[in-house]
């Protein structure tokens, strides 16, 4: 069985900043007790953990339909917006 990937979409903008990103890979990294991946789609760099490309330059959250390219994820995929606070599994 694939691991489930936790995705999330960051495109700068709205109040939203890397601070939000990494809050949510703390809560799911401290909640979620199944393996699984964080991915997160964005045109920024991150280091710390796994980024998808952003393919095209559209604004704000019409940015989430890059979850739904072809073949992008393999098994399930559970996706958060980036205000989401986990705080349980």
């Amino acid at each position: 069985m694939d691991r489930l990937t936790i995705a999330c979409v960051y495109r700068p903008g709205n109040g939203f900043t890397d601070e939000y990103v990494y809050r949510l890979r703390e809560g799911t990294a401290k909640h979620c007790h199944v393996p699984h991946r964080f991915v997160v789609l964005t045109n920024e760099r991150f280091e710390d953990f796994e980024t998808i490309k952003l393919d095209r330059d559209i604004p704000g959250w019409w940015n989430k339909l890059a979850l739904f390219r072809a073949n992008q994820f393999v098994g399930q995929v559970a996706y958060f917006d980036l205000d989401t606070m986990i705080v349980g599994d």
